[in-house]
């Protein structure tokens, strides 16, 4: 994003990383242990996250002031996608479970057990402030490894 105008603007955004899993109850998310994070299915409560994060339901946590790697564990497929990120302060972690599959028209109600997103994102009061030509380039670099 570059700001070609004379007024400074903020903006939010998000790399959108749909996962495939085995099944979304049994993937854990590890490297979010002690962060805050704001829970969107709990009208944005602040939560710290203890431990690894499970899936038990829907799920839409934005994980703040974090800079670093996630890693989505999934003993099914007996593998681990890990997201690691550049110029991102926010990691999102979805899956609207059976109850969203009614809003989605991309994703049938079966398929909600077999993804899982891990977001590098900007999101929330952590969104991009841009001056007048400035700059913001976000990455997210993703590899699997056998679990």
């Amino acid at each position: 994003m570059t700001n070609t105008g004379s007024a400074p603007f903020s903006f939010e955004e998000a790399l959108h990383t749909y996962f495939p899993v085995g099944h979304a109850a049994s993937v854990r998310v590890r490297g979010l242990n002690g962060i805050s994070c704001l829970d969107n299915v709990d009208q944005n409560r602040e939560k710290t996250q203890s431990g690894d994060l499970v899936l038990t339901g829907t799920t839409d946590n934005a994980y703040l002031n974090i800079q670093s790697a996630a890693d989505l564990v999934d003993p099914v497929l007996c593998r681990t996608v890990r997201t690691e990120k550049e110029n991102s302060r926010t990691t999102v972690v979805w899956n609207p479970w059976q109850h969203g599959a009614a809003s989605l028209s991309d994703l049938g109600e079966d398929e909600l057990q077999q993804m899982t997103c891990v977001e590098a994102s900007n999101v929330l009061s952590l969104a991009v402030w841009l001056g007048p030509g400035e700059e913001q380039t976000m990455r997210a670099n993703l590899s699997i490894a056998p679990e």
